[in-house]
């Protein structure tokens, strides 16, 4: 019977603790992805500013926050159309990007867009 209870606790602490460990071993792998992750994200990439004027629709899309591939894609076939962009406010000709929009992100914009 001792031996029975002693292989019995082996046993039981073993199945208890292997998947402890392992949960274990999993967070510290995760924690030195998100770690690697945050240290790339402190490398900007994207550029200071972008000319809406000469900017492809991929560059606006990644430059310009709250501006994706079908609005830069917009942008770009607008200034094809009509010509340049004079101002911000010009923007709001374009499909899918309203005052609403340019008001709000104003300051980014000023920012992130050249002419």
């Amino acid at each position: 019977m001792k031996l029975f209870s002693s292989f019995l606790i082996a046993v039981l602490s073993f199945l208890f603790t292997t998947p402890l460990a392992m949960a274990n071993t999993h967070d510290r792998i995760v924690k030195k992805l998100n770690h690697s992750r945050h240290s790339v994200k402190l490398i900007d990439s994207t550029p200071s500013a972008v000319n809406i004027n000469k900017a492809d629709a991929q560059t606006i899309a990644v430059a310009i926050k709250g501006i994706g591939p079908r609005r830069a894609q917009a942008i770009v076939q607008y200034r094809a159309e009509h010509g340049s962009f004079q101002s911000l406010d010009d923007l709001v000709k374009v499909r899918g990007i309203s005052k609403r929009f340019i008001a709000k992100n104003k300051d980014a914009l000023i920012q992130r867009v050249s002419f």
